[in-house]
């Protein structure tokens, strides 16, 4: 005989009560969920690597940033493709080719990878800064974070200090700050040489600038077309001196074929270097007086300039530091 099975109202009442409140929990859940995909979606696809360049730079020094070497079309910002997700991965599964497979993006599985230039197309020579900043971090991921960069083909990987020994992580540099991973100034470079690397042909290899490695060469020369003998100056002035370059730098003149080296004195032991002269003061690395410039008279200099790798003073304390000098050609010193 089946079971007679009640049902009373009131239980119906309180199932209905029991269905709507888990209408509701589902309907907030799922709710939750399209908010959840919204903000994830936001976080991964809104982000894209982005490289600006500065408006000062582009429309006074006409600078130009580009990803195609062919066609060369200069922006002031580019673009990297996003990632849906990234994973962790070991550095040595990136291509050992990335710096030449490709330009403008080119990502591959759990890494963004992005190739562009920037080139000077004005005509004078300028430094630039270039940084990459962090805009936001969850879930402090920038611990284990990596930023490789190949410039002119030398590859630096950048990343954040080890968080128990305070060092940096294997074959890394730190990150610069908190907010910057990046920070570096792209400018003219002078490496220290010794004298000896210098050709010994420098004088008479070539004119006007005649550069080699990690040393500045410049030939001219000097005519009197007029009709009276004169006597003239020559002065080799240091404009602006950073992180006491000068103390390891050196200005091999050749004047009609005959070499002077010039040296700031030692700072320990108040002598000239080996082999050198003086610098004539702290702001004037080089001054001496031609005399008896006849007519008809050319004058040949060769001016090399570099810091020489021997000298007491040639340390990591210079390293990162600057010199900036220049000649000038007078009828009187003042």
């Amino acid at each position: 005989m089946a079971k007679e099975v009640v049902i009373k109202a009131d239980k119906i009442k309180k199932r209905n009560k029991r269905y709507s409140k888990t209408k509701i929990i589902l309907s907030a859940i799922l709710l939750f969920f399209i908010f959840s995909f919204i903000i994830l979606s936001i976080i991964y696809k809104g982000g894209k690597f982005t490289i600006t360049l500065d408006q000062r730079l582009a429309t006074d020094n006409h600078i130009v940033i580009y990803e195609d070497s062919i066609a060369k079309d200069g922006k002031r910002k580019l673009a990297a493709r996003d990632l849906e997700f990234m994973d962790n991965i070991s550095v040595n599964w990136i291509p050992a080719n990335i710096d030449t497979e490709a330009e403008g993006s080119h990502n591959g599985e759990n890494y963004i990878a992005y190739t562009f230039y920037i080139e000077n197309k004005g005509e004078e020579t300028v430094n630039y800064w270039y940084t990459i900043l962090m805009d936001d971090v969850i879930k402090n991921v920038d611990e284990a974070a990596r930023v490789m960069i190949y410039f002119n083909g030398q590859k630096t990987i950048y990343a954040k200090q080890n968080a128990y020994t305070n060092e940096p992580e294997n074959e890394t540099i730190p990150f610069y700050s908190e907010k910057e991973a990046v920070l570096e100034q792209r400018k003219d470079f002078m490496d220290n040489i010794y004298v000896n690397w210098i050709p010994a042909n420098i004088d008479t290899e070539a004119e006007g600038s005649h550069n080699g490695e990690n040393y500045i060469a410049y030939t001219f020369y000097i005519e009197n077309k007029g009709e009276e003998t004169v006597n003239y100056w020559y002065t080799i002035l240091m404009d602006d001196v950073i992180k006491n370059v000068d103390e390891a730098a050196r200005v091999m003149i050749y004047f009609n074929g005959q070499k002077t080296i010039y040296a700031k004195q030692n700072a320990y032991t108040n002598e000239p270097e080996n082999e050198t002269i003086p610098f004539y003061s702290e702001k004037e690395a080089v001054l001496e007086q031609r005399k008896d410039f006849a007519p008809g008279n050319i004058d040949k200099f060769t001016i090399v300039i570099w810091l020489e790798g021997d000298d007491p003073d040639c340390t990591d304390n210079i390293l990162g530091g600057e010199i900036k000098m220049h000649m000038e050609i007078r009828e009187e010193y003042k």
